[in-house]
């Protein structure tokens, strides 16, 4: 008689065993797949600042190469805020100017996310007197400032991205 209670025993024991094993194996299981997600997430965001740094970057080449049409350039000088058919005007009395938007670059292999640049002008110029040794030209200059931006989103997740870039981009008048 003693020997069957003790297999009962050891039935309950092995039963208990299993199940906490079964339990410390679920826990596992769950941390490894929140680990992924957090990785997963984490690789994402990565990425989409790459892309928000890329647009600023493929954009700002775009305006820095002096062979291409800087047609970007005058829309953003002269695009300004109105109301009612006025200018609108900075406290200084500069007009006030609106950003002008770029198209992407690429979708990035990512076509879910939501990329969008602007180029606003800053600060609306004065003339600038140069005069450079030995034989270079002599001249005025324009300085118009201007901050070009990015915002990179993926919107199933909320991460966002965004980069600006400031520039002076420098027009020579008369001679």
């Amino acid at each position: 008689m003693n020997l069957t209670n003790s297999r009962g025993a050891a039935l309950a024991f092995s039963l208990v065993l299993l199940t906490s094993l079964t339990l410390l194996a679920l826990v596992g299981l769950q941390r490894s797949t929140m680990q992924i997600r957090m990785v997963s997430n984490l690789q994402l965001e990565q990425t989409i600042k790459d892309i928000s740094y890329s647009e600023v970057e493929a954009n700002f080449q775009g305006i820095a190469n002096k062979d291409s049409d800087n047609q970007l350039i005058l829309d953003a000088i002269n695009s300004v805020l109105l109301k009612d058919g006025v200018v609108v005007r900075n406290d200084d009395g500069q007009p006030q100017p609106l950003p002008v938007l770029i198209g992407p670059q690429s979708d990035y292999g990512k076509p879910d996310l939501d990329v969008s640049t602007s180029i606003k002008l800053v600060s609306v110029p004065g003339t600038t007197n140069h005069s450079l040794a030995g034989d270079n030209s002599k001249g005025k200059t324009l300085k118009y400032r201007f901050q070009l931006n990015s915002e990179v989103e993926h919107p199933a997740s909320g991460i966002k991205s965004a980069q600006e870039l400031g520039i002076t981009y420098n027009v020579r008048i008369g001679g």
